[in-house]
């Protein structure tokens, strides 16, 4: 990493590959190439590389891999709603990749997974099935 300002700080596309072989072995190279991408243009403020990988993994996974979007737009959910449906999507999806996921929620207390969650949050209420996308009652 270099210090392009006081306090700021970019990674170098070297440090992102090693950290991305290292911790997350099976992502794929489509993915492993738009994350590198993602983390080394960002200017970054008291981040760690894997944090800064958290970040941009979850974005990454949650507009390009899941449903967000449409919840959004289609459903009307606000980000919170539409991020509680997907968030154990996003978390299983990095966590193919090898190494634990930890999906940032709202409240960015989402453990790796396997591990129980100390506060369990209800489902989102409002007639829709796990995804949020089929009604409740095969209908």
């Amino acid at each position: 990493m270099t210090g392009k300002a006081p306090g700021r700080i970019v990674f170098t596309e070297a440090a992102v590959k090693a950290h991305i072989a290292r911790h997350h072995p099976l992502c794929p190279e489509e993915v492993r190439q738009a994350l590198v991408a993602r983390i080394i243009d960002r200017d970054w403020r008291d981040v760690s590389l894997g944090r800064a990988f958290g970040i941009v993994s979850n974005a990454y996974v949650r507009h390009q891999l899941t449903d967000y979007e449409r919840l959004l737009k289609v459903h009307g959910l606000n980000r919170e709603e539409a991020r509680l449906i997907i968030q154990a999507e996003v978390a299983d999806a990095i966590a193919t990749w090898g190494g634990a996921a930890r999906c940032l929620t709202p409240d960015r207390a989402h453990p790796p997974a396997g591990q129980a969650q100390s506060q369990e949050k209800p489902p989102p209420q409002g007639g829709r099935g796990a995804r949020g996308t089929e009604p409740v009652g095969g209908g």
